[in-house]
């Protein structure tokens, strides 16, 4: 009779432990997709890591942040940092300035939404810039442009934009999109 019950329990609990497993099996928690980082250490470290699909990097210190060379191209970075210098050589998933003092492009490949209302935007000589998107209404940016800019995109958001280009860099096209078109808006080219 002990043996009974002592079989039964072990049942029991062996019954317990196979209804608390999803039909789908034990799974992992799974790792964060996203990180927030404020030193320019970590976020070197975020990216480097690999596991992130987005780098969020937030500072309102004067400082200057250099990104090392590297593929990041299945990161998306993001900045808030709006007394920081940004001088970029890395080939990202996407990069969104949200704000910034200055941003300085040295890679290939890279799409840039600017969604700053005033930021300088240098890209260098031997940079590549596939698209620089402007999304904000009331946008002010000054680009020094000395490489190449596949498409310079204002968005429906850039109702009113006032863009400036210095540089002997290219820009190969312009799109204004539907409003933007409709609304005030002034780009100029001018060559150093």
């Amino acid at each position: 009779m002990k043996k009974f019950k002592m079989l039964t329990a072990l049942l029991v609990a062996i019954a317990l432990v196979f209804t608390s497993i999803p039909a789908g099996g034990a799974k992992a928690a799974s790792a964060p997709t996203k990180a927030t980082v404020t030193t320019s250490k970590d976020l070197v470290k975020a990216l480097k890591d690999g596991q992130f699909k987005t780098v969020t990097f937030e500072s309102a210190t004067k400082k200057t942040v250099t990104i090392p060379e590297g593929d990041y191209s299945k990161t998306a970075v993001v900045f808030n940092a709006p007394n920081a210098k940004i001088v970029n050589n890395g080939l990202f998933k996407k990069v969104v300035l949200n704000d910034v003092k200055k941003f300085s492009e040295y890679a290939k490949g890279n799409t840039i939404s600017a969604r700053d209302e005033k930021a300088t935007i240098a890209i260098a000589k031997g940079a590549e810039v596939k698209k620089l998107a402007v999304a904000k209404k009331g946008a002010e940016l000054k680009i020094s442009n000395k490489g190449d800019i596949e498409a310079l995109t204002v968005s429906k958001q850039a109702d009113s934009v006032q863009i400036t280009q210095k540089g002997a860099g290219t820009i190969a096209e312009v799109v204004l999109n539907a409003v933007a078109k409709q609304k005030n808006r002034i780009i100029n080219f001018e060559d150093l």
